[in-house]
């Protein structure tokens, strides 16, 4: 946007949160959705719940035409979403390497989670698709995945050094970072925190969350 391009956004919760009040952005139904039963995960119970999946997709999916229709865009940049399979000028823009994560020994929620990116990235190569991976030790090209260098909002030479930091947060020791994600699992993680930073009296701990 800042280069001049017209941007539009389509997403659901937490993407289109962010993103409502910077571009034009239009909601879609949510696809994919975790639930948890406890302090656990249990494939079952997501597979039973997740069972409108299809119907949300095909939904999403006459959404996305009718955008594309009035928007006609040169490219179109996507996540997991493989409706956008069907779009001739689609990329994907994944943070990790699908071969690797493929091979790596998962449980409870990773591992449905690899099930999904191995289903999507079988797709991918079916269609023949490209997959864009921001990478700081990959360059170049590997069958359909291009690496490319670290997104970043802000070069880490253009940062504050450490003193100035500290001093414009108004810390007087570093602190302990913990950054978590959207799931509840992350929020009864930091629940539990409260359980044990009492031994912890002389640390200080930032939490950062997207919620």
């Amino acid at each position: 946007k800042k280069r001049g391009h017209s941007v539009r956004v389509a997403g659901y919760n937490s993407s289109y949160e962010y993103f409502k009040n910077k571009v034009k952005t239009y909601p879609l139904n949510p696809m994919l959705r975790f639930y948890e039963v406890g302090d656990k995960f249990n494939n079952f119970i997501n597979i039973l719940k997740n069972w409108s999946i299809f119907f949300r997709g095909f939904s999403n999916l006459f959404k996305l035409n009718n955008i594309l229709d009035e928007f006609k865009p040169d490219i179109i940049i996507s996540d997991w979403e493989p409706i956008t399979l069907f779009f001739n000028k689609s990329v994907f823009m994944w943070n990790y390497d699908p071969e690797v994560v493929r091979i790596t020994n998962l449980t409870g929620q990773m591992s449905f989670q690899r099930f999904g990116l191995g289903f999507v990235y079988g797709l991918i190569r079916l269609f023949n698709k490209k997959i864009i991976i921001p990478s700081f030790f990959k360059k170049g090209r590997d069958k359909n995945k291009i690496f490319i260098g670290p997104i970043v909002r802000i070069k880490p030479d253009k940062l504050d050094n450490e003193d100035k930091l500290m001093k414009k947060l108004k810390l007087d020791k570093k602190p302990i970072i913990v950054s978590i994600g959207g799931s509840n699992f992350g929020h009864k993680f930091v629940n539990r925190l409260y359980d044990v930073v009492d031994n912890y009296k002389d640390e200080l701990f930032l939490v950062f969350d997207y919620k």
